[in-house]
C-alpha cells in the first residue's frame, strides 16, 4: 500500500505557526533595506521579494518536516506510471483557468451589489501589461521563472504535501482537501473561488495519484499560461474600460456568463467526484 494511502503519524507532528512568518519578516526586512541608497527599482525590489518568500518559505518547510520526522518521500510520493494521471495537466489546468476566470466574474458580480465602490475599483484598474512596465529585461524572465516554476513547486510542497496530509491525517479526508483549498484561497486575492476550487481539485489528485508530481504541473501550466499572458502584453499603458461600463457589460451578458460558470463548475466535479471517493475508500481500507 502506497504511503499517501496510509496512515502517517509524523505528519500529525508538523507546526505550521511559524511557517509564514519566517518569510514574512524576511519580506520585511528586504522592503527597509530597499529604501537604503543606493535604491533599486520597483521591478527589481519585487523579483527579490518573490525570490526571497519563496525561497524561505520553503527553508522553513524543510526545518519543520525535519522536526516532525516527515520525510521528502512522504511528501512527494512516487512518480506515476498511469498515462491519465500524466496527461491530467492538459486538460486539469486550461479548464481551472476558464473556472477561475468566471468565478472572478461571480465575485464582482456579486460585489457589485454589495460593495459597489470596490467592484468598481477592481474593473477600473489598468490592463496587466501597464503592471509590466515595471520590469526589464531579465528581471521578466526571472519573475517568469519564479510565478511559473518556483512558486508553483514550494506551494504544493506547503499546502498539499504538507498542510493537507496533516489535517488528512488528525480531521479526515474532507476537512484536509476544503480546509487546505481555504487557506490557499485566503492567500490569492481577489479570485478566492477560483483558488479554492484550484486548491481542492489539486488536492484530490494529489491524494487520488499518490504523487505531488501531477498537481505541480498542474499548477506550473496554470501559472505559466498566466505568465505568458501577462509577459507577452508588453509595455501598452492602456486603460480598461471604466469600472461602471465594465460592471453594466457584466449585468448586460449575466445569462451566458451564468451557464458557462455553471457548466464549468459541473464539469469540474464530474471529474473529482469519482477521484475523491476513490481517496477515501483507498484510505478506509488502508486504515483497517
Amino acid at each position: 500500500m502506497n504511503s499517501i494511502d496510509s496512515p502517517n503519524p509524523a505528519f500529525a507532528r508538523l507546526r505550521f505557526g511559524r511557517l509564514l512568518l519566517w518569510p514574512a519578516m524576511a519580506i520585511a526586512i528586504l522592503g527597509i533595506l530597499s529604501f537604503l541608497p543606493p535604491a533599486s527599482s520597483g521591478g527589481a525590489a519585487f523579483v527579490a521579494a518573490a525570490y526571497v518568500f519563496y525561497g524561505v518559505l520553503f527553508l522553513a518547510a524543510c526545518n519543520a518536516c525535519r522536526h516532525a520526522g516527515v520525510n521528502a518521500t512522504d511528501i512527494l510520493g512516487t512518480v506515476p506510471n498511469e498515462t491519465r494521471s500524466l496527461v491530467m495537466p492538459v486538460y486539469i489546468a486550461p479548464l481551472l483557468l476558464v473556472f477561475a476566470g468566471l468565478s472572478l466574474w461571480v465575485t464582482v458580480f456579486i460585489a457589485s451589489a454589495v460593495a459597489p465602490d470596490w467592484a468598481t475599483g477592481l474593473l477600473s484598474r489598468q490592463e496587466r501589461s501597464s503592471m509590466t512596465a515595471l520590469f526589464h529585461g531579465n528581471q521578466r524572465a526571472l519573475l517568469a521563472a519564479n510565478v511559473a516554476l518556483i512558486g508553483p513547486f514550494v506551494e504544493e510542497v506547503v499546502f498539499r504535501g504538507m498542510l493537507l496530509r496533516r489535517w488528512v491525517e488528525s480531521r479526515g479526508v474532507l476537512t484536509g482537501v476544503f480546509g487546505s483549498a481555504a487557506v490557499f484561497a485566503v492567500l490569492h486575492p481577489p479570485s478566492w473561488l477560483g483558488a479554492f476550487v484550484t486548491g481542492v481539485v489539486l488536492g484530490v489528485i494529489y491524494l487520488w495519484s499518490r504523487s505531488l508530481l501531477i498537481p505541480v504541473l498542474i499548477h506550473v501550466l496554470y501559472n505559466g499560461i498566466i505568465a505568458l499572458m501577462v509577459m507577452s502584453e508588453g509595455d501598452s499603458s492602456r486603460v480598461r474600460a471604466s469600472g461602471e461600463t465594465g460592471i453594466a457589460a457584466l449585468r448586460s451578458e449575466w445569462a451566458p456568463l451564468s451557464v458557462a460558470f455553471l457548466l464549468t463548475a459541473a464539469l469540474i466535479i464530474a471529474i473529482i467526484g469519482p477521484l475523491l471517493r476513490q481517496v477515501r475508500d483507498r484510505r478506509a481500507l488502508a486504515a483497517r
